[in-house]
């Protein structure tokens, strides 16, 4: 289960990027999104053009390549 993702210097990110799939409790409506109170079962990536959505999606991408061969991609 994923819980948080961070990528740093990575393509367009020189700064930390952090994805964090933890549910924020005080919205209210979202009950049934939550698993067991410790993640939310979805999530939604949505920006303007070059914002850099891609880009989280190929970091994902990269750290699951690498955890699966134990070899960092060549691009």
């Amino acid at each position: 289960m994923l819980i948080e993702f961070k990528a740093k210097n990575y393509k367009s990110f020189e700064q930390e990027m952090v994805l964090s799939l933890r549910p924020v409790f005080t919205q209210k409506g979202l009950d049934y999104s939550i698993i067991s109170n410790k993640a939310l079962c979805s999530s939604v990536i949505y920006g303007p053009n070059c914002a850099g959505k891609s880009n989280i999606i190929e970091a994902m991408t990269t750290l699951k390549d690498f955890l699966l061969t134990g070899q960092i991609p060549k691009f």
